[in-house]
């Protein structure tokens, strides 16, 4: 408490070799006092051939090894797959370091838990459940207002505004036809069927009424007479032609005042109508007011510069044209309103000499189509002559045979 600092000490004991006789030990004690210990008459033996770890020397200077056995592990020198082991009494023992094992899964739990085993012990359970464990929150939903697109908890796209042109034409075809022997046996028929009621007398019957009711053209046909070569006379019997047949009479002509004489003989009908049917149709989008881009758009400026010197497409397809002092440009050739789909392969060449092109090609709507052919390659110096060439168009047929054609315009890039 006053501040006074007492040493806590404790005695030492030593055990050290004599100075002047190294077969004695010097023990000294708590108090100070030594003790000799004579070490003469304590014997070490060797005990086997291991390896040396120290040396021991007797009192009478005889040195004794002392010696330990020791193991090995080392690669297998044929294989690095494995190592062997050497025990202390030289037994080889070798380790196969591969562990190659399958893998399987077990459902232990169905849409919740899996169980991955290895094939030789060890296995863990394992959740594929998501977070929320909900399996209907990820569910989104796709609506459609007018030209809005959206999808739940996502976002809104408003979809181009198509604009759909139809073509359309009234045709006329072959409603009901039929070739009718004497007997009323038919033929032929064509949505219809005739049945002899009497000498000369027939009753058509159509499959499906005519669409223009009552109010339709018969044509009729027969078979002369072959002994009197007479003129059979086929018509309709006044008063049955409706929407569903006709009835028919074959007679043959006398040339005089009284009634023609009904006859059985070989005769045939058509009668036509007229339907509207689709010839063309062409959709075209736009997104907001950007309508789609026409790709034979040219992306150079026109150009007067060039000459035109040959155009056709009425057969092979050919163009030649001279590109005047522009060296280093580039060029587009705008072929518009042509009446066929495809142009065949085309090759280029400028004085003779191949150069690149490409084509793109746009339907007009209209059964014309407009071809793009741009050069690749820059223009040679001093006006030089390029000719296009190729087979003959495809999807319909060209109509120039040759000279200049207002259908082609070039632009310089």
């Amino acid at each position: 408490a006053d501040g006074t600092v007492i040493d806590i000490e404790e005695t030492v004991t030593t055990l050290t070799p004599d100075a002047t006789d190294p077969t004695q030990l010097v023990y000294t004690s708590e108090d100070g006092t030594t003790t000799t210990i004579d070490t003469n008459g304590v014997s070490v033996a060797d005990q086997n051939d291991g390896n040396t770890v120290a040396q021991v020397t007797e009192a009478d200077g005889t040195v004794i090894d002392i010696e330990e056995t020791v193991t090995t592990l080392t690669p297998d020198a044929t294989d690095p797959t494995q190592l062997v082991y050497t025990s202390e009494d030289g037994t080889t023992t070798t380790i196969d370091t591969t562990d190659d094992q399958m893998i399987s899964t077990t459902v232990t739990t169905p849409l919740e838990e899996v169980n991955v085993a290895l094939e030789d012990g060890g296995d863990i359970d394992i959740n594929i459940q998501d977070a929320d464990a909900d399996p209907t929150n990820e569910i989104q939903t796709l609506s459609i207002s007018g030209n809005d697109l959206t999808i739940s908890d996502g976002n809104t796209v408003t979809l181009p505004e198509p604009t759909l042109t139809v073509t359309k034409e009234t045709i006329g075809y072959v409603f009901a036809a039929a070739h009718t022997q004497a007997n009323g046996t038919n033929s032929f028929n064509i949505n219809s069927t005739v049945t002899r009621t009497a000498v000369g007398r027939y009753t058509v019957a159509f499959t499906t009424a005519h669409p223009n009711g009552a109010s339709y053209d018969v044509t009729f046909g027969a078979q002369e007479d072959i002994t009197n070569r007479d003129t059979r006379l086929v018509s309709v019997v006044t008063g049955t032609q409706t929407a569903n047949g006709f009835q028919v009479m074959v007679a043959t002509g006398d040339n005089g005042g009284t009634a023609d004489v009904l006859v059985d003989e070989v005769w045939y009908f058509n009668t036509s109508a007229t339907r509207e049917v689709v010839t063309d149709v062409v959709l075209v989008t736009s997104s907001g007011s950007n309508p789609v881009t026409n790709p034979t758009t040219p992306s150079g400026t026109p150009t007067t510069d060039f000459t035109q010197n040959n155009f056709a497409d009425a057969q092979n397809f050919s163009l030649n044209f001279n590109a005047g002092n522009n060296a280093g440009s580039t060029w587009e050739a705008l072929i518009s309103n042509r009446p066929y789909a495809a142009l065949p392969t085309l090759t280029a060449v400028s004085n003779g000499s191949p150069i690149g092109i490409t084509v793109v090609s746009q339907d007009n709507g209209d059964g014309t189509y407009n071809y793009l052919i741009t050069g690749t390659d820059p223009l040679a110096a001093n006006n030089p002559s390029i000719t296009i060439s190729g087979g003959t168009t495809g999807g319909g047929t060209g109509t120039q045979f040759g000279g200049n054609c207002t259908c082609v315009t070039f632009y310089i890039n």
